[in-house]
């Protein structure tokens, strides 16, 4: 079974340093950008005769950062990179680009 760090290596792996499952709460510390922060969103579940015969975690993943193009440059890493990935949105906030993804692992 695929675990959350193992996640957070794969999302390493497309040259990004700061990758967060749990980010730092005030007082602990800041994010430091550009960076991922995941979490599970969901568990998709397959039933047949009244049992569940399979299970897949949704993770929600954002890459926040302060520039607006470099956004854009990491949407097809993460799609090539994991083949059950879904681009769901685009949004500013704080003065922070946010690109957020629905990936199944």
């Amino acid at each position: 079974m695929k675990t959350p760090e193992q996640l957070g290596d794969e999302l390493k792996s497309l040259g990004v340093e700061n990758v967060y499952f749990q980010p730092p709460g005030s007082g602990q510390g800041k994010l430091k950008y550009p960076c991922f922060i995941y979490s599970i969103g969901s568990v998709s579940q397959r039933f047949a005769d009244n049992e569940m015969y399979n299970h897949t975690k949704r993770y929600t993943v954002m890459w926040i950062g302060s520039s607006p193009t470099e956004g854009f440059e990491i949407i097809e890493p993460v799609l090539r990179k994991f083949k059950m990935a879904r681009y769901d949105r685009f949004y500013t906030a704080d003065n922070l680009n946010h690109h957020v993804f629905d990936i199944y692992w």
